[in-house]
C-alpha cells in the first residue's frame, strides 16, 4: 500500500496503474475482493486515460473477471464486504464474465501471441469456474492456436474439436510434447504431459 501512497503523491499514469493493480491483488490475496475490485476500477480508468496497450488493459480486465470470480465463489460482494446473498453471488458471476469477454476480445488484438494466447488462458479459467465450461474449451482452444501460430485441428479420430485439456486420440497425430493431459492438475489449466 506504501508503493500506492507514493504514486498518488506524483501521480504518473503508469506508476498509478501498477500500484492500484499490486494493492487490489493484496486485498485479493486476503479475501477483500469488494475493495480490491474498487481498486482495479480505478486502474482501469488510470489505464484509459493513458492510452494503455490492448494487452495491458486485456491483463487489467483478466484481474477484475479473477477477483469478481472469488467473490462470486466465496459469496463475499455485497457493497459492505459481508457476504453477500445469491443475487450479489449471480451480480459477481455476471461481472466476470463480462470482463472476461471483454479481456478475450482485448487479447486477440495483442501484438504478441504467446501474450495474447495466456490472457485467453486466463479469461478461459474464469469462464470454466464460473461454470461456463463450453465457452471455456473454445477458448481455450483459440488460446492455443494463437500462441501456437496454427489453427487449431480437430483431434483425429473422435470427429471433435482439439481443445486443451484433451489428449489427441492418435498420439501420432501430434508430437508427445505438444499433447495435452487429460485432467491437468488443479490450478494448471493446459499442463503439459511428460
Amino acid at each position: 500500500m506504501s508503493a500506492l501512497d507514493q504514486a498518488e503523491r506524483q501521480p504518473q499514469p503508469a506508476a498509478m496503474v501498477s500500484a492500484l493493480a499490486d494493492a487490489a491483488r493484496c486485498l485479493a490475496a486476503v479475501d477483500d475482493t469488494v475493495s480490491a475490485e474498487r481498486l482495479l476500477a480505478r486502474a482501469l480508468r488510470w489505464s484509459a486515460a493513458m492510452g494503455s496497450p490492448d494487452a495491458l488493459r486485456a491483463d487489467l480486465l483478466c484481474t477484475v473477471a479473477e477477483v469478481a470470480c472469488q467473490a462470486a465463489l466465496a459469496g463475499r460482494c455485497a457493497a459492505d464486504g459481508s457476504r453477500g446473498g445469491s443475487a450479489d453471488r449471480r451480480a459477481a458471476r455476471e461481472r466476470a464474465l463480462d470482463h472476461a469477454f471483454e479481456a478475450a476480445a482485448l487479447a486477440t488484438r495483442t501484438r504478441d501471441a504467446r501474450l495474447g494466447g495466456a490472457l485467453l488462458l486466463r479469461a478461459a479459467t474464469v469462464l470454466a469456474r464460473c461454470g461456463e465450461v463450453d465457452d471455456a474449451a473454445l477458448m481455450r482452444r483459440r488460446a492455443v492456436a494463437l500462441a501456437g501460430g496454427q489453427a487449431a485441428q480437430d483431434t483425429p479420430g473422435d470427429g471433435g474439436p482439439a481443445t486443451a485439456g484433451f489428449r489427441a486420440a492418435d498420439p501420432r497425430a501430434r508430437p508427445a510434447a505438444a499433447c495435452w493431459t487429460a485432467r491437468p492438475a488443479a490450478g494448471a489449466i493446459g499442463a503439459r504431459s511428460p
